[in-house]
């Protein structure tokens, strides 16, 4: 049976994650080089490259106590992507961020302390209000990654 949250949470306070690239840059050691790509630092790749790490990442925080786990989708976004050359992996790097992010939540769940998985979508590094981006490519760019998580 399926525990809703909206009714879980006015039973109780729950525990969401802490932050995945710090804990992602804590375990960089074990992280192939070829997992990058020759992309260092864009973090959401490892969802396809070394999905490994990033399952152990949510473990960690379910072992430690937490509820509810954010995906590795942060920067999932295709204007930050791009700096990678890789902003057509939107989509692909947010489906697969929800994916692990499940089956990790569905190894821990139990009836009597249900786990869940949250979207983590960010800002990303450009503003409108700064010219960086414009709105409809911002927002077609959010719809890009949104498909993904779903």
């Amino acid at each position: 049976m399926k525990r809703d949250i909206q009714k879980i949470i006015k039973e109780k306070i729950l525990i969401l994650d802490g932050a995945m690239g710090t804990q992602i840059q804590a375990l960089s050691k074990d992280i192939p080089k070829e997992a990058w790509e020759g992309k260092e630092g864009c973090n959401e790749l490892l969802n396809k490259t070394a999905s490994n790490i990033i399952k152990s990442i949510h473990k960690a925080y379910l072992k430690a106590g937490a509820d509810i786990i954010k995906t590795n989708t942060f920067g999932a976004i295709p204007w930050v992507l791009d700096e990678y050359g890789i902003g057509d992996l939107a989509y692909e790097l947010s489906f697969l961020g929800v994916k692990i992010a499940k089956e990790v939540c569905a190894e821990f769940n139990t009836e009597d302390n249900p786990k869940f998985c949250a979207a983590s979508i960010g800002p990303g590094t450009k503003l409108p209000s700064l010219n960086h981006i414009d709105y409809d490519e911002m927002y077609k760019g959010y719809c890009e990654s949104i498909k993904g998580v779903k």
